[in-house]
């Protein structure tokens, strides 16, 4: 059970090395790995002398105690490594890493090197166990490290570390997760893969048997061919195991970091007094790769416990002495599931490559080729020994802090989703008053004021400019139309800006650092509400150009004849007696015959020059402007407003999607 308040010390206890660091109960998530001799990667090693009662040393130490003592010395000391593997089935291994997590505890205690925290007994201890391991090795991990002085410990899942380790540095995006990703964790003893969907192990697969110690043995093997009479000088030091387990894997590593910046080198290792291995070549090593046996003295290790689980049929051939292909068993391995039908090649994204083994330049290149994926997406952690420690200690920190997230952002979305309304209400009545002016001086300057220019010039009727200008804006609805298409185009650029901008600030607020998502959600939104004639501006662009060609032919109309077609002929001529007598006699007209008739009678009629001129005015003309602009404006707001209701509503649905997607994938380290 997690204890709040204490620090979290997380365990990767491996093979060939193990790593610790603790992480402070702060929001600030930071991993302090655990330096022994100081170094934060301590070797899996112990040293025990007086027949086993007594510990001499371990890690760092325990390694140069016995590389440095004398024969005799050894022969009443008992060396150590890579005994993780045999924990739940051999009593030795069992014994050997109890007393090795009982010193490092007695270390943390004595030096008090556990960054910023007290003790080792005073922090929530977890530990890493491989997922495919037995419910017996789980039970095992978690009595060793309880007796060993760490008290109760929580069991997670080495993939899991491996996967929030590569989270939290931004290999791979949160988003990524979703997609099916490997791990594969090619270690010291033993080879597992996981396929994994949102942090939560699908599967898991692999061969306990299958690891590093192999590689260890070939080239302790390769040594022993080119320098036989090294056998008997390291038995009679009492050297022979430390050399194969140890020395060789330090061999092994520094040929695979040479092999990894150029195959093309020869190696050379000279370890006087036993002897070398000169002009050591990526070919050689890979044919006998292809044609590996196990040696006598590693078979003999082995076949007692048969490395603690069941095996492959390829490890139970070896385990029998028989010659095995080492690649082809780990792309055997690697691609069992996909075999097995458990998982899809195509459902596989990503691949996180962990433990040391994976440092062998034919790893990736296997990976990459067996599942069809890119370099890029098979990734390799730049500190393979640490990534699985941090990850683990990083849960429980993770897993407050998501909770803490989620319910700040179920608090807060409404406040967030009412700024973000808001604010598109600014930008659409800003897009309105801003559509309505550039229509209006469009239009009239293309096609009214040319009208109206020619008509005061050449003359004609009422009637015969309404139809002029009936048939100009006709001719300009399609022009109106594309031209409210594209400022809607530009106005969703501006919302999604907005929205982006916003979402992302509250994000970045909470420490989700992942607004290119961010940006791809909101720019769907954009296209929710943007240009397709089908969804939300295409009804209203069709709508607003039908009414801005009404709108003009009656607005101008009614500007030139006062409103009415009868009034022109009364206010026009004002101040001449003639236009009186007429304007009487229209009036009495309107009165006797109906006001619809008469108005067609004097449109028909053709307008004098005088009256034109009148007609034509500058201030007239500038009226006139006002009059359509006023109209036009007053009918986009109208024919908005159902369209913006429908906006709101989607920005809502959206905004709520974009969260709740993000809350669930905050809520998945809870489900570990």
């Amino acid at each position: 059970m997690v204890v709040e308040g204490k620090h979290f010390l997380g365990i990767d206890f491996g093979t060939s090395s193990s790593y610790l660091c603790v992480v402070p109960p702060e929001k600030i998530l930071t991993p302090n790995p655990i330096c022994i001799d100081k170094q934060p990667v301590i070797p899996t090693a112990i040293l025990w002398e007086d027949n086993d009662e007594k510990v001499k040393a371990i890690g760092k130490t325990a390694v140069e105690e016995w590389a440095w003592a004398k024969p005799d010395e050894r022969r009443r000391w008992r060396f150590n490594t890579q005994f993780k593997p045999e924990i739940a089935v051999s009593e030795q291994a069992n014994k050997d890493a109890r007393a090795f997590l009982k010193n490092i505890a007695s270390y943390l205690k004595k030096k008090g090197n556990l960054p910023s925290a007290g003790s080792s007994d005073e922090m929530n201890v977890l530990v890493g166990v491989p997922a495919t391991d037995s419910p017996e090795y789980e039970a095992a991990v978690k009595d060793i490290a309880s007796a060993a002085g760490f008290g109760t410990v929580k069991p997670v899942l080495e993939p899991v570390g491996a996967l929030i380790h590569h989270l939290m540095r931004k290999d791979i995006s949160p988003k990524d997760v979703h997609s099916g990703l490997l791990v594969i964790d090619f270690g010291g003893g033993t080879c597992d893969v996981a396929y994994m969907l949102r942090l939560d192990v699908q599967f898991a697969w692999g061969d306990p048997l299958l690891g590093g110690r192999l590689f260890d043995d070939l080239f302790y093997q390769w040594f022993i061919e080119e320098n036989p009479g090294s056998v008997d000088k390291l038995k009679a030091d009492n050297r022979d195991f430390y050399f194969r387990r140890f020395e060789c894997r330090e061999l092994k590593e520094r040929f695979s970091v040479t092999m990894s910046r150029d195959r093309s080198e020869t190696f050379q290792f000279n370890h006087p007094p036993y002897g070398s291995l000169n002009d050591i070549t990526w070919e050689v090593f890979e044919e006998k790769a292809r044609h590996y046996c196990l040696s006598s003295g590693f078979l003999h290790e082995l076949q007692p416990t048969g490395s603690g689980n069941n095996h492959t049929s390829t490890a139970s051939q070896l385990l029998a002495g028989e010659e095995v292909d080492l690649p082809a068993w780990f792309e055997q391995v690697m691609g069992q599931g996909v075999k097995d039908g458990r998982v899809r090649l195509e459902d596989i994204r990503w691949v996180i490559l962990t433990g040391g083994s994976c440092d062998w330049p034919f790893v990736p290149e296997l990976v990459s080729k067996l599942l069809l994926l890119k370099e890029k997406h098979v990734i390799q952690s730049a500190n393979p020994q640490g990534a699985i420690g941090e990850g683990i200690a990083l849960l429980p920190m993770l897993q407050q802090r998501h909770r803490q997230i989620i319910r700040e952002l179920q608090e807060e979305k409404d406040r967030e989703i009412q700024e973000i309304l808001d604010t598109v209400t600014v930008i659409n009545s800003d897009f309105v008053n801003d559509l309505s002016e550039e229509i209006a001086d469009q239009l009239f300057t293309n096609y009214i004021q040319p009208i109206l220019e020619k008509f005061r010039d050449e003359g004609g009727t009422i009637c015969d400019l309404k139809r002029k200008l009936e048939r100009e804006i006709g001719v300009s609805h399609d022009e109106i139309k594309e031209f409210v298409k594209k400022r809607s185009s530009e106005l969703n650029a501006k919302i999604v800006h907005q929205i982006t901008d916003i979402i992302s600030c509250w994000f970045n607020d909470k420490g989700i650092h992942h607004s290119e998502a961010m940006k791809i959600k909101a720019v769907r939104l954009g296209e929710k509400l943007s240009t397709d004639p089908n969804e939300f501006y295409g009804p209203f662009v069709t709508k607003a150009a039908a009414a801005i060609s009404a709108i003009i032919v009656s607005t101008v109309s009614a500007s030139i004849c006062g409103g009415s077609g009868v009034a022109l002929i009364i206010t026009g001529p004002m101040g001449w007696l003639i236009g009186a007598i007429i304007g009487l006699a229209i009036s009495g007209m309107a009165w006797w015959l109906g006001k619809e008739k008469t108005q067609s009678m004097v449109e028909s009629v053709p307008v004098p020059r005088k009256l034109r001129e009148l007609m034509m005015h500058p201030k007239k003309i500038v009226g006139i402007l006002k009059d359509y602009k006023d109209r036009i404006h007053r009918n986009l707001l109208e024919n908005a407003k159902q369209n913006i209701q429908n906006q709101e509503t989607n920005i809502r649905q959206k905004i709520d999607e974009m969260v709740q997607g993000k809350i669930n994938d905050l809520e998945v380290l809870d489900q570990l």
